[in-house]
């Protein structure tokens, strides 16, 4: 838990989310906006393809 809490503090610069949909769904996206308004979301197929940046 320190690391997640020293990730916050400093501030996020960018989060991935890895998903077998062809989509981020709006919760994952919500979750990352509380940590960081301007940080790109990278979208991550399951063999770590990055697929998408929103």
């Amino acid at each position: 838990m320190d690391g997640y809490r020293s990730a916050v503090r400093e501030g996020l610069e960018a989060a991935v989310v890895v998903t077998g949909s062809g989509t981020l769904d709006e919760d994952s996206v919500k979750a990352v906006r509380d940590l960081t308004a301007n940080g790109p979301v990278f979208r991550a197929t399951q063999t770590g393809e990055i697929a998408e940046v929103i």
